[in-house]
């Protein structure tokens, strides 16, 4: 069988530039998710709220839904950190 033009085309490499800009481009979508979290648990606090008639910040974070999605918002937040951190070592030139 003889190799076709696809079969036998170089590849071209994404450059450092064109990774970095997928990498700030994931990044960006990532903290607009993470805004999208935040209405959403903001959402919980004001059911939390009603729930315990406006009470104390306690009496609302003692409020199960809400306190995990704290929690959840919380993790998410960090990894979204930690990609930030860690992402900018990731691909590129060794």
């Amino acid at each position: 069988m003889t190799p076709t033009t696809t079969d036998t085309a170089v590849r071209r490499v994404p450059t450092v530039v064109e990774i970095e800009a997928a990498r700030l481009r994931a990044l960006a979508e990532l903290e607009a998710a993470l805004r999208v979290l935040g209405g959403w648990t903001d959402l919980l606090r004001q059911v939390a709220e009603q729930r315990v008639g406006g009470g104390t910040a306690d009496e609302v974070l003692g409020d199960p839904a809400y306190w995990d999605a704290i929690g959840l918002y919380g993790q998410i937040s960090a990894s979204i950190a930690r990609f930030e951190r860690d992402s900018a070592h990731v691909g590129g030139e060794r």
